[in-house]
């Protein structure tokens, strides 16, 4: 995940338990490693868990080579839908898509 992506979850709301932080160089760091900076990087299963676990469908198109994430709703509503190059990115890009304010 980069840092501008971090950053985008810390600025939306985004609550995270990690211990590591990734700064604007791509660098990341445990949190007693930190000096100053950076933006709390949370791993994949805070984010899936964020985007709630029932109707969650995490997988990877080989063919087209990238991740995608999506969440189910039932007939209630269209499903919500985010793609990356990680699982993390695309989870997160798709916590973004649930809780657009």
């Amino acid at each position: 995940m980069t840092y501008e992506l971090a950053l985008k979850l810390k600025n939306a709301g985004f609550k995270s338990n990690s211990e590591v932080f990734i700064k604007e160089n791509g660098e990341t760091y445990k949190w007693n490693e930190l000096k100053t900076g950076g933006v709390l990087l949370p791993n994949l299963s805070e984010l899936i868990e964020a985007c709630g676990e029932s109707g969650f469908i995490l997988q990877y198109r080989g063919q087209e080579e990238f991740w995608l994430a999506e969440k189910y709703y039932g007939i209630e509503k269209p499903q919500d839908l985010a793609t990356g190059s990680t699982p993390e990115e695309a989870v997160a890009k798709l916590w973004l898509v649930i809780n657009k304010k």
